[in-house]
């Protein structure tokens, strides 16, 4: 059976018309299927929960919204063996299917969901905070600037006006350049388990780190354009040691691909990551807010996404 979980909010409203389109092409194939609607933020993942909980040998969940929606439903998710995992995009960045080099057109992902046999693995992602509670994540986690954008980009009216003009990705990239005069470097320390074993650096003045799981994020920005999501690592993308005005420098680097080997930047695979700050610091999973910590995890999940 589909399951499928729509946010007819998402893309500026535009899911409520893409969901129609759909449920015409599922009532024309005779498809079997149950919808849910999204009616606040996190029911998302009140359904998913919801869903994993029926006695249904063939649950094939598929998400209509955005990143933000498809981030929900992860957190549903209460075992993933027992899922067969879906998205049809129709948010302003739509960063997850892009990394993972799904298609992006909402039509042609239905008829390769439709298609699909569920026997594609990802990896995901996953925070640990100090207070023991746990975020999943299928695009990226991040500390510092990058958060703190996710976190403006939640309630920006920027956002809603450039996605109706269809320009929805330059979010990111304009709160940036608006946030790096505001930033705060802070003093951390960076411990990791990597491929080549132990790393432990400490880092004076830090802008952002993030624990990436595709190659993109912020609307495309190609944080680790070497990661991919199905090689059992998370790839960190750090910043650090630029003042205010040669910041606007290091963005344009990352904005181009051309930092994983530059100076002030640490770019590595990674199995676990331990950022510990000298003072609490924004923190976001795949753009949502996820408070103010001084002491955070990432770590991988190998291959624990069937996608269809």
């Amino acid at each position: 059976m589909y399951y499928f979980i729509v946010n007819k909010s998402s893309g500026s409203g535009h899911g409520a018309t893409v969901w129609e389109q759909v449920k015409k092409v599922l009532d024309a194939k005779d498809v079997q299927y149950q919808f849910f609607v999204t009616k606040k933020r996190n029911h998302a993942s009140a359904l998913a929960s919801e869903i994993c909980a029926m006695a249904d040998s063939d649950i094939r969940m598929v998400v209509l919204g955005g990143d933000g929606t498809i981030n929900e439903v992860l957190n549903g998710i209460t075992d993933f063996s027992r899922i067969r995992f879906g998205v049809i995009p129709v948010g302003s960045a739509n960063d997850f299917v892009t990394g993972a080099k799904l298609e992006k057109n909402p039509m042609k992902a239905l008829d390769r969901i439709l298609a699909g046999k569920g026997d594609k693995h990802f990896d995901l992602g996953e925070v640990k905070f100090a207070n023991g509670k746990r975020r999943i994540f299928g695009i990226s986690a991040g500390v510092g600037i990058d958060a703190i954008v996710c976190k403006k980009a939640l309630t920006s009216k920027l956002k809603d006006f450039l996605n109706k003009i269809g320009l929805g990705s330059l979010t990111y990239v304009l709160l940036t350049i608006a946030s790096l005069f505001q930033m705060e470097q802070v003093p951390m320390t960076i411990r990791m388990t990597t491929k080549k074993g132990s790393l432990v650096k400490e880092i004076p003045s830090a802008i952002f780190v993030a624990g990436m799981n595709v190659p993109i994020e912020g609307g495309g920005v190609p944080m680790a354009p070497h990661a991919s999501c199905h090689d059992g690592y998370l790839t960190s993308c750090c910043a650090y040691g630029f003042n205010k005005f040669n910041g606007l420098l290091a963005l344009l680097k990352v904005t181009s691909g051309k930092h994983e080997h530059a100076d002030g930047f640490l770019v590595e695979d990674f199995y676990t990551m331990e950022i510990t700050c000298k003072k609490p610091m924004v923190v976001h999973t795949d753009g949502e807010y996820g408070g103010e910590h001084t002491k955070v995890t990432f770590q991988v999940i190998p291959h624990a996404l069937r996608m269809l």
